[in-house]
């Protein structure tokens, strides 16, 4: 993974490459760009099969939509645990995510 900064936005970052995600391949490859913050994410994916990497794609383009898929794995791919604890915290302190990152990361909470 790639070195995370103050003011970097890794989260919004992920999502943006997430949506131009189109092949199985693809995926594995973005999980393996972050994954010190997809731990649970990269999980299932190294065990996705084409027809489940399928239903992804449509539960994905549902959320992307507004549309709630009520899809576990997907959930877990687009917020993986990590990253979701990050952000919440980068959102109730009003900083960027590299900053909260950093932070969490010195005082041993990540």
């Amino acid at each position: 993974m790639k070195a995370i900064h103050y003011l970097d936005e890794t989260g919004n970052v992920y999502v943006k490459a997430l949506k131009k995600v189109t092949t199985l391949e693809e995926l594995k490859l973005l999980m393996s760009e972050y994954d010190e913050l997809v731990v649970d994410a990269k999980l299932v994916v190294d065990k996705m099969s084409e027809t489940q990497f399928q239903k992804f794609i449509k539960s994905r383009n549902k959320e992307n939509r507004g549309i709630f898929s009520n899809d576990k794995i997907a959930s877990i791919i687009m917020m993986p645990g990590k990253m979701f604890k990050i952000s919440t915290i980068a959102i109730q302190f009003k900083v960027p995510f590299g900053t909260a990152y950093i932070r969490l990361k010195e005082d041993g909470k990540i």
